[in-house]
């Protein structure tokens, strides 16, 4: 491949061909993938093409995994994507029922006259609260949809430690 190095005391003592350079490169990237054999003791030859083969395995590796985390990025995507949608239209529909069966409520306690002006009010604001009370929830699952279509996407990314 090139030429081989001793490294005695620390320092090299021949300078290596440029084919080997490029190598020790993929080697030092493959050394950072964690895939690199570990360095020569002292007094024995560096082994070139193992130091390769552990940058070729660590780039491959790499690019294995980016290329997994692009498949799942564009499943996820279209999954999360669909999830929002429907959780949209789930709170549209939603917010309008709950608006609608407030108001319907409204109008009935309107036309009621067996109720004093104290009890309306009651009545009144026991429909408010319901009304909010919907349409909190409504919210809620809402934003819980969206945390979801997060973490579907975020589900791709490896973990940093």
């Amino acid at each position: 491949m090139g030429e081989r190095i001793s490294s005695e005391a620390g320092f090299v003592s021949r300078k290596p061909s440029k084919k080997a350079s490029i190598w020790a490169t993929l080697g030092l990237a493959g050394a950072l993938a964690g895939t690199a054999p570990a360095p020569a003791e002292a007094g024995q030859d560096f082994n070139w093409g193992q130091f390769a083969q552990g940058a070729v395995n660590g780039y491959v590796d790499a690019r294995r995994r980016q290329e997994d985390e692009q498949r799942c990025l564009r499943v996820q995507i279209d999954s999360a994507n669909e999830l929002l949608i429907n959780a949209r239209d789930d709170f549209r529909y939603d917010t309008e029922r709950a608006n609608e069966d407030a108001d319907s409520a409204l109008e009935s306690l309107s036309r009621r006259t067996d109720l004093t002006p104290a009890a309306r009010d009651i009545e009144r604001r026991r429909i408010e609260t319901n009304r909010t009370r919907s349409l909190s929830s409504v919210q809620s699952r809402f934003a819980t949809a969206r945390r979801i279509a997060d973490e579907r996407v975020q589900s791709c990314r490896p973990r940093q430690w």
